[in-house]
């Protein structure tokens, strides 16, 4: 019998203790991977005072879909946010991260806040309008 992996998350300790010390702010997006898997990388992002980039989250899944979404921000919520109150989650309109946040306490006020990248909300702007007036 063989047994597969539909999802792989992981966190470096260093990066999840120097969490704790960062902006209470992440920022998440999704990347393909051009291999011959086909999968997507889930990350999470966050600064520090010193505004160096910290990754204190990974994900590969199969598809960027509300379930691989919720499995990945339940994780992230467990393993880094632990607890922590007044995060903010920054994400593009992908409408898996959407609903995902709808159901996880860790990104709904009081606990926490999901907003959008202004910059995705200008480029999607900007393609669906064309016009350098708007």
């Amino acid at each position: 019998m063989s047994r597969t992996l539909n999802y792989v998350f992981w966190a470096f300790k260093p990066c999840v203790d120097g969490f704790r010390h960062c902006r209470k702010l992440i920022s998440v997006d999704g990347t393909h991977l051009y291999t011959k898997y086909k999968h997507k990388m889930l990350i999470g992002v966050t600064l520090d005072a010193n505004n160096q980039v910290l990754l204190p989250a990974f994900a590969i899944v199969d598809e960027e879909t509300s379930d691989s979404w919720k499995w990945f921000l339940e994780n992230l919520g467990r393993h880094v946010v632990r607890g922590e109150n007044d995060v903010s989650l920054i994400s593009d309109r992908h409408k898996g991260i959407v609903r995902a946040t709808e159901d996880l306490p860790n990104f709904q006020p009081p606990y926490g806040v999901h907003r959008f990248c202004l910059r995705h909300v200008c480029s999607n702007f900007n393609a669906k309008f064309k016009d350098v007036h708007l």
